[in-house]
């Protein structure tokens, strides 16, 4: 149940911050998703697929880039992009382009935001 309350008040989060700010309506997602492991590149058979990571595109990683607090900083794995993180959550942003991402994760079995970026 602890579990189920958490995922909840992870997605309304993550919807809350994907509403555009002039007419705060619900608008529709681009990105994918995956059941996965610990190890988000080529988990092996054998690993425990425990976690939900989530990859946000478009209009709403546009959104969410736009909408956290934190300072943009210079991407680790890239010079050409900037990243915002806050918690689980990291965006990005094509640096001299609008093009955006963001990537999070779930562990399905507390409900815990976890980062999913990789390098």
């Amino acid at each position: 149940m602890k579990a189920k309350m958490l995922w909840s008040g992870a997605m309304y989060m993550f919807a809350a911050g994907a509403l555009a700010s002039d007419d705060q309506g619900y608008r529709k997602l681009s990105g994918s998703y995956a059941i996965t492991s610990a190890h988000l590149v080529d988990p092996g058979p054998a690993q425990k697929r425990d976690r939900a990571v989530f990859f946000v595109e478009s209009d709403a990683a546009k959104d969410l880039y736009q909408a956290m607090k934190g300072k943009a900083v210079r991407d680790p794995c890239s010079d050409e992009l900037t990243t915002k993180t806050a918690g689980g959550l990291a965006c990005s942003k094509e640096v001299g382009r609008e093009v955006y991402t963001c990537a999070f994760g779930v562990r399905l079995e507390s409900g815990t935001l976890i980062g999913a970026k990789v390098c």
